[in-house]
C-alpha cells in the first residue's frame, strides 16, 4: 500500500494510470494493508483506494485502528462498500475503545472467509456475531 500511494505522488501521469478503470490495473489496488503507517492514514484514504479498485477490495488489513480513525460507521461502510471483502484484518497495538453511535445495524461480508482480530481491537460481541453469521 504504501509503494502504491506513492506512486500516485511521482507525476500527474503516474496518478492517471494507476487510477484509471482498466481491470487489470483495478487489480492492483484489490489488497490494501495499511499497516507500518507512520502518519495517520484517514478512513478517506480507504474510501479512495477503494474505488481506484472498482469496489472490488479482496482483502484488508488495517495495523492499528486507533491511529486510522476506526469507528462503526467506518465498520458500516467497510460491510457497505467492500463487498468481495475475503480477509479482513484488524489489529490495535494499544488498547482502544470504540463507542457505539447508535445501532450496529445490519453487517454484512457475504464472501469474508478469514477474520483476524488483534488482541487489543475494539470489538463487541454484537459486532463478531453479525460478522460471522453473514
Amino acid at each position: 500500500m504504501k509503494c502504491h500511494s506513492r506512486c500516485l505522488r511521482v507525476s500527474k501521469s503516474w496518478k492517471a494510470l494507476l487510477t484509471t478503470k482498466d481491470a487489470t490495473i483495478q487489480a492492483l489496488w484489490r489488497i490494501q494493508h495499511f499497516t507500518h503507517c507512520t502518519h495517520a492514514v484517514r478512513p478517506g484514504h480507504l474510501q479512495k483506494y477503494t474505488t481506484y479498485s472498482g469496489g472490488q477490495v479482496t482483502q484488508l488489513v488495517i495495523g492499528d485502528c486507533r491511529q486510522f480513525g476506526m469507528n462503526w460507521n467506518v465498520f458500516r461502510w467497510i460491510a457497505s462498500s467492500c463487498r468481495s471483502l475475503r480477509v479482513l484484518k484488524l489489529r490495535s497495538p494499544k488498547e482502544v475503545s470504540m463507542p457505539v453511535s447508535g445501532s450496529l445495524g445490519t453487517v454484512c461480508v457475504p464472501r469474508l472467509t478469514s477474520l483476524y482480530l488483534g488482541t487489543h481491537a475494539p470489538f463487541m460481541a454484537e459486532f463478531l456475531y453479525k460478522i460471522v453469521a453473514s
